[in-house]
């Protein structure tokens, strides 16, 4: 009987309440089941072959400064990236363009 009151949320209607809820809980069930004899596609069924480290692994650690070069780079050549960075230097040289600070100074400050 917990379980039905626990089903209303509407005391005005609790018939509706606990045939929604009931259905619903009872639909997830089906599909549960139904899911589970399924075979996927494309999802091999047996155990990974990847499940222990890889061999001949090797940590490196890298700088900040070096990690930092390779970001801006990959950000510097990516496509995505272009809109936003147009962006910036419009919001960078609206801001200081009218300071007399020369072009390098406002290239140095878009970089960071």
């Amino acid at each position: 009987m917990k379980v039905l009151k626990g089903y209303v949320r509407n005391r005005f209607h609790p018939e509706g309440c606990i045939a929604e809820s009931y259905l619903g809980e009872e639909s997830v069930e089906f599909c549960s089941e139904f899911l589970q004899q399924c075979s996927s596609v494309g999802v091999p069924k047996g155990p990974s072959k990847l499940s222990g480290p890889l061999s001949g692994a090797k940590l490196k650690s890298i700088d900040e400064e070096v990690r930092d070069q390779a970001h801006l780079h990959v950000l510097f050549n990516n496509a995505e990236v272009d809109p936003y960075r147009k962006a910036h230097k419009e919001i960078v040289e609206q801001l200081w363009g009218g300071k007399k600070k020369s072009k390098k100074w406002l290239q140095s400050v878009r970089r960071t």
